[in-house]
Formats: structure tokens, C-alpha cells, sequence
């Protein structure tokens, strides 16, 4: 299937700005708090507002694009879509089990193998740094327990 890149940016730029708004209109009906101690509603406020604005961004860009049709047919094919579905449904199945660094490790890697042009070496250094920043971030920073690997 081949998609004009303006219309598919439009059209994700839209979806992105209904998820953002979706975000939003949820955390709105949670209490905040504070950012020393934050209630439930902080987390989908601060990722709804940072997608609404990266969707704006994207919007505004793609509808000040000089020419309409510019740039050549994207190409989408099934095996990608197919990868990244059994992929997050084996992070579901996997996460409590396996824990968070086994499971999300091997999850980046997948997605970077099948969605970037990365060798397979920089995939895995890039998989293993972002999930070791991501698990510091929790841990160290956010004080959440994450599942550790069972053995």
C-alpha cells in the first residue's frame, strides 16, 4: 500500500492531537498533586501535553509545506506491523515473568531491528542503554519497583 507522505502526516498529526486530547480530557478527571508528591493524574497530563504539542508541531509543519503531493509514495508492508504487534504482546505476556530488564531489552531490540537501519551490534547497545536509562529513571528517580528477573 503507498500513501502520499502530506496526507499521512495530516492524518497522523490528527489522530495524534485526538490521542493527546484523550490524555488530557482523562487526567483532568484525576488529582494532580504536586510534583513532590504526585497524584495519578500527572503522569497522562504531562505525556498528553507533550504529544498534543509534538502533534501541533508536526501539523503546522506538514500544513506549511511548500508544495502538496512533495516527496516520493511511502511504501507500508505487513511484516513490520505483524513484528511490532508480537512484539508488544510478548512484552504483555513476558513483563511479570521475565522482568523488566529481560523483557524490555529484547523488546528494543526487535523494534530496532525491524524498524531502523541499525546493524544488529548497535541495536543491541542501543536496546541495553535505553533500558538501563529507563530503569534508573524509574528506579532511581521515580521510586517505582519494576519486576526483576525471577532467577
Amino acid at each position: 500500500m503507498q500513501v502520499n507522505p502530506r496526507r499521512g502526516d495530516l492524518a497522523i498529526a490528527v489522530l495524534l492531537l485526538a490521542l493527546a486530547a484523550f490524555f488530557m480530557w482523562g487526567a483532568w478527571h484525576m488529582p494532580a498533586g504536586t510534583f513532590a508528591v504526585p497524584g495519578p493524574g500527572i503522569v497522562p497530563t504531562i505525556l498528553g501535553a507533550l504529544l498534543g504539542v509534538t502533534a501541533l508541531v508536526l501539523l503546522i509543519k506538514t500544513l506549511i509545506a511548500s508544495a502538496p503531493g512533495a516527496g516520493l509514495p511511502v511504501s507500508f508492508g505487513v511484516a513490520p506491523v505483524a513484528i511490532i504487534f508480537a512484539a508488544l504482546t510478548a512484552v504483555a505476556l513476558a513483563f511479570e515473568r521475565a522482568g523488566f530488564l529481560v523483557t524490555l531489552s529484547v523488546f528494543m531490540f526487535v523494534m530496532l531491528r525491524a524498524v531502523s537501519r541499525l546493524g544488529t551490534l548497535r541495536s543491541v547497545l542501543v536496546a541495553a542503554g535505553i533500558v538501563l536509562a529507563a530503569g534508573w529513571f524509574f528506579d532511581s528517580v521515580l521510586g517505582v519497583n519494576l519486576p526483576r528477573v525471577p532467577w
